[in-house]
């Protein structure tokens, strides 16, 4: 991105709304991108690339369990 990277943006949408549900999405393995996130509340992860049915099952996973269930909380 190309003012702030993923974890700074990550706390800064946590500092906005702490109940915010965040998907991470990512073209490193799922457990290197997401080890930073281990116990912060990640919500979901999605690998790069991915297609449009990807996503949205992700994001449907977030707004109905409100975590994808596949990443470790």
């Amino acid at each position: 991105m190309p003012v702030m990277g993923g974890e700074e943006t990550f706390y800064e949408l946590r500092e906005i709304d702490p109940s915010v549900r965040v998907l991470l999405a990512s073209g490193y393995s799922e457990q290197e991108a997401t080890s930073r996130f281990a116990g912060k509340g990640l919500a979901g992860f999605v690998a790069k690339p991915f297609t449009p049915h990807e996503l949205l099952e992700r994001l449907g996973a977030m707004l109905t369990r409100g975590r994808d269930p596949k990443v470790t909380p």
